[in-house]
């Protein structure tokens, strides 16, 4: 039986660690979580609380939407939001 040397365990290991750094170099592109929708929700807690509706879709005019609001980034994914805000009244 062979017995591995100090040289091949350091190569075996310096592979290995390239490989891990590569795969994380690799591995940027993220897929978008797409399981959440608002109908999915509504079907989750109607059970535990039968007096909730969804939400109207239909806006008022005193709300004003601000969309694609950046409030953090890691790496280059960047992690955005939209705030709902109510207008204030003139």
């Amino acid at each position: 039986m062979r017995s591995i040397t100090l040289k091949e365990i350091l190569q075996y290991s310096l592979a290995i660690i390239i490989a891990i750094c590569f795969s994380g170099v690799v591995a940027q592109d993220f897929p978008r979580d797409t399981s959440y929708t608002a109908q999915s929700a509504y079907q989750k807690y109607v059970k535990d609380y039968p007096e909730i509706e969804p939400a109207d879709p239909a806006l008022d005019d005193q709300v004003e939407i601000r969309e694609n609001i950046n409030y953090k980034n890691i790496g280059n994914r960047s992690f955005e939001l939209k705030d709902f805000s109510q207008m204030e009244l003139r």
